[in-house]
C-alpha cells in the first residue's frame, strides 16, 4: 500500500462557531470579529487555525485496486469482453 501524498494533520477539539446563516453580512462579520477593510492578522489566522483546524474538506481516495477492477464494470467493458 502507497503512503498518503499528504500528511495527515490532526483535528483539533471544534470550538462552537456563530450561526451566521440567517444573520445580514454586517452582523456576521461582528460576530467573526472580523474588519474587512483590514482582514485578519497572522496571530488571528494562527489561533483560529488551533481552534477550529484548517479550511478543507478530507478527501477518501479508494484503494487503487478498486480503482483497476471498476474499468471492467459497464455496459462499454462488457461489450469488448463478449466481443473477445
Amino acid at each position: 500500500m502507497s503512503a498518503p501524498l499528504t500528511t495527515p494533520r490532526q483535528t483539533p477539539p471544534q470550538a462552537a462557531a456563530p450561526d451566521i446563516a440567517s444573520q445580514s453580512i454586517p452582523e456576521a462579520l461582528a460576530s467573526l470579529r472580523v474588519d474587512p477593510e483590514v482582514g485578519l492578522s497572522a496571530s488571528d489566522v494562527t489561533a483560529r487555525r488551533e481552534a477550529h483546524g484548517f479550511n478543507e474538506v478530507a478527501e477518501e481516495r479508494p484503494h487503487p485496486v478498486w480503482g483497476f477492477l471498476k474499468k471492467f464494470w459497464g455496459i462499454s467493458a462488457w461489450m469488448l469482453e463478449l466481443i473477445m
